[in-house]
Order: C-alpha cells, then structure tokens, then sequence
C-alpha cells in the first residue's frame, strides 16, 4: 500500500514531463527498502527516442518540480483542517440543532401516543363465544359508554367496569367506583388486567369473598384515544378542529365532564357511589390537575362532583413533563437538556397537588424499579405535597411501594390490590 500511495504521489509529481518534446515513463520498483525511479525513454510525439545524454537534464528538471510541489502548500499532502473542523463541530451542531427543533414542535405527538402500539386506535371490544368467556372477561362484565359531543369536547368513549357475580342479583350495590385515568399510551382495553386485579377477589372465577370491597371501575378514553374522536392524523394534524385538538386544556376538560355527568347518576348500580379517582403514570399528572380544576371550578355541576369524591390514587405520577424532560436527558452537555421551558402542556402535577391540599386523602403508590420515574421523584413530590398539607390535616396520605415492579407491572403483586382495597376501606364515607 505505502508503494502504490508513493507511486500515485510521484506520477501527479512527474505530470509536466509529458507535455515536454521527450515522453519518459515512471516505474515504481516493488523493493521492500526502498522505491527506485527508473526513467526509460519511449517514443516522443516527434518520433525520435531519447538519447542517454537527456537523462541528467530530465533528472534535474524532475526535482526542480520535486522542490516546487514541497514548497507549495495548496499541492502538499497535509490535513485538512477545515473539513475536519466541519465534520467534528459543525455535523453534530447541525443535527442537535435539527432534533431539538422536532422535539419542540412534535413535542404533543410525544407525550401522547394514543397510536402506540399500532391497533390501540382500531382494537374492538372483546366477546365472549357460547360459554367460554374471553380471557380478558373472565369474571368482568364490561359495559361501553358513549357521550356525545359537546362545543368544547369531541365524542367520547369510555369503559364501565363491573364485577359478574355481585351484579348477578338486581339487589346487588357497589361499595365504589374507582375512575380511573390511564397513561399517555395505549388504549383502555390494554388495561383490563389492572381492572381485574381491583375487581375480582384473588382465587375465584368472580364470586364474592368475605372482606372483599365490591368495586367497578370506569375508564375514559380521552379524545384521540381508543374509540374517542380526536384529532386528525399526522400529517393532517393542524387542520383539527380547536375543540377536537389533543392538549393539556382539552384532556382535563374531557375527564371533568364525563366525571361531573357520573357523580350525577340517581339510578342504576352507580347511584350515591363514592368515587375514587385513580391516575398512573400521566395519567396521575392529569389526576391531580382534573381535581384542582373541580375544586376550584364555579361549574353548577362540580359541587355534585366535590361531595362524591372520597379519595385520590396516584400511581407512579409524572412530577411535570419538563422535569421529565432533564430526566431522560440528564446530561449538561447535550441541548435536549436545555428544552424544558419550551413545553407547552406541562402537567404540574407539584402546584396542582399543592392547590388542594388536605381537602381530599390521597394515597401513593410508586414502583421499587420505575424504570421512567424514579423512586427518589415519587418520594420528593410526596414530601413536598405533605409540606403543602395544613397541620390540621385530618386524613392520612399513605406511600406505598411496591417491590420489584416496573412502571406498568404494579398490580401484578398482591400488595398493590391489598394497598388500595386497604385505603378505599380507610376512606369510605360514613
């Protein structure tokens, strides 16, 4: 290799040569110690061939351009600075440049993620056929609820959960209704595992169990989520009518609405039923800014609303998305860091908490290994709701972890049903 590089530099050297009346040609000897010119005379464009008289003259002219080429910088071999100055400072400036700026304007395309996994927006109800129910119905009946739209919200959809066999018997009453508000992926159906870990007694096909609370659970689908209208999709997004637009204001008014029309039920199995509002991850964020907008609302319907609220369950919660933001990048040195004050919807689930606190009792639930939010985020916004509390603060405001679990796998341990059955118990309406 270093030989071909010598013999390629020497023919650019040797170019001239073959533009004078004699035309010599450059052979490279392969010698391991060293590479010999050798300089043969072929014929000219006269005709004639060099004579040996030629070579001492042809030799002097060939280094007098070896000297020139190793004076002149702009024919030297060096480094090329520039390019590589562009290369190492200039690419990765241009591409943090780029991703920040698709992180700032697709930010809401990455805090909510109904479309994930692919399907959550078409997936079906599930059925049961002859005698055999479906695996995800084992011991539920569900029960799907539609509100028509409004002028500031879409149609929505959203999933009553009961258990089977309390419901069997028109006698039968719920103990409560757990309202429960689901992360920023997926739909309500990926969520019926959870609603039977709180709803159907651990060991049975359904049936009662001493001791055992007789819950349901309805879960909203927000707009653009599962079955709900929402937005257009991408790339059509911007053309969505304002009241069908996926963001902060709308979400809260979405979940507001649906809970003031539920708190409103005289009739049917959720009659006069104290309700718990349950929020996970996100979920837990639009929790906190769903009740600190009914407590603070002159809404005719948020004092039904406000009398039938008996507790707050917050499940791995989200501090703020620009919190999470330095979370998932926690590195100084890169810009996404730096992004924070660019976030529309925040989610503060910290001044929310803050606004209402001791009027309701709320209970903490946070995964030993959050792989999303970690343990030491959950503990601080603990403690700093409980700086928030008066001193007077009559009810008692659990933490609770729960060991090995990951972000979504809480409920699969025994205590996360224990947990909540245990607080809903503490906190039942007189």
């Amino acid at each position: 290799m270093a030989m071909k590089a010598l013999q390629n530099n020497l023919f650019h050297i040797f170019a001239p040569l073959r533009h004078s009346p004699e035309h010599y040609c450059i052979i490279s000897n392969p010698s391991p110690l060293r590479a010999t010119l050798l300089i043969s005379p072929i014929l000219s464009s006269s005709g004639r061939r060099c004579r040996r008289s030629d070579v001492p003259r042809l030799l002097s002219t060939s280094t007098q351009h070896l000297a020139e080429a190793a004076g002149d910088p702009a024919s030297s071999a060096g480094v090329p600075w520039g390019l590589l100055l562009q290369l190492l400072v200039g690419l990765p400036v241009a591409l943090w440049t780029w991703k920040s700026l698709m992180l700032v304007i697709f930010q809401r395309r990455l805090v909510y993620l109904p479309y994930f996994p692919p399907g959550s927006r078409t997936q079906e109800l599930p059925r049961s056929t002859g005698t055999h129910d479906h695996p995800l119905l084992v011991g539920l009946a569900l029960h799907k609820i539609r509100f028509p739209s409004t002028r500031e919200s879409p149609t929505l959809d959203g999933l009553l959960v009961l258990p089977k066999k309390p419901l069997a018997s028109s006698t039968s009453s719920l103990d409560g209704l757990v309202f429960y508000l689901q992360g920023n992926a997926g739909n309500t159906l990926a969520r019926l595992p959870v609603f039977r870990e709180l709803l159907v007694p651990p060991g049975t096909g359904g049936g009662g169990q001493g001791g055992w609370l007789k819950l349901g659970v309805f879960a909203l689908s927000p707009r653009g989520y599962w079955s709900s209208e929402g937005p257009l999709p991408f790339p059509f997004t911007a053309l969505t009518r304002p009241a069908y637009r996926l963001h902060q204001r709308g979400v809260v008014a979405d979940y507001a609405r649906v809970l003031e029309e539920l708190a409103a039920h005289t009739t049917g199995p959720l009659a006069s039923v104290p309700i718990w509002v349950h929020g996970h991850s996100l979920g837990g964020a639009v929790a906190a800014q769903l009740l600190s907008h009914i407590f603070f609302s002159n809404h005719p319907g948020t004092a039904a609303t406000r009398s039938r609220l008996a507790g707050l369950i917050l499940e791995n919660p989200l501090p703020s998305v620009p919190h999470m933001v330095k979370l998932l990048y926690p590195s100084r040195y890169v810009p996404y860091h730096y992004l924070a004050p660019f976030v529309r919807d925040t989610w503060d689930t910290r001044s929310a908490l803050a606004s209402f606190a001791g009027r309701l009792p709320i209970m903490f639930i946070q995964s030993e290994h959050d792989e999303l939010v970690p343990h030491s985020v959950t503990q601080e916004l603990y403690r700093h709701y409980l700086n928030a509390c008066s001193p007077r603060q009559p009810h008692s405001s659990p933490f609770v972890t729960i060991p090995y679990a990951l972000h979504d796998s809480a409920f699969l341990n025994n205590r996360y049903r224990i947990s909540i059955h245990r607080f809903i118990a503490n906190t039942m309406p007189s």
